[in-house]
């Protein structure tokens, strides 16, 4: 079976003109990414479809161990509900601060990252599947 890769050409599409393929893994992956670095409730006409990541980007008061929790947790639900080719779902999630000098002005910013990564079986493949997302993250990666 043949998946449309990401993004897609929708002019092109429009004109009948043929579109980059993926196979059912990169699919997933994409999908998954999706989720992730989707809002709740900006796809319109499906509210549960996103990440609880970005309700949490400026909450400074949460404990990272409880962002990671919650994260974890939204995360695990949203693949569990919207991604049904694969099963058994496990998540992880990272939190950590990266201090990223720059090199002209000599001005150290404190970032933050998550390290994403989901481990599944495959239903279509009958084999196992793994993906990982680092995103930068909170007011403080501006």
């Amino acid at each position: 079976m043949k998946f449309l890769k990401i993004p897609i050409d929708l002019p092109n599409m429009a004109k009948g003109k043929p579109q980059a393929i993926c196979h059912i893994r990169e699919s997933i992956a994409q999908h998954i990414t999706m989720l992730i670095t989707t809002r709740f409730g900006e796809v319109e006409g499906n509210p549960d479809f996103g990440s609880l990541i970005w309700d949490l980007e400026f909450d400074q008061l949460v404990r990272i161990s409880d962002w990671e929790t919650r994260v974890k947790d939204s995360i695990a639900q949203v693949v569990n509900q919207h991604e049904k080719r694969i099963t058994d779902i496990e998540t992880t999630v990272q939190l950590s601060e990266i201090d990223d000098t720059e090199k002209t002005t000599g001005i150290t910013r404190v970032k933050r990252k998550a390290n994403i990564r989901i481990y599944a079986y495959c239903t279509a493949t009958e084999s196992s599947f793994y993906t990982e997302l680092s995103l930068y993250i909170s007011p403080l990666s501006m």
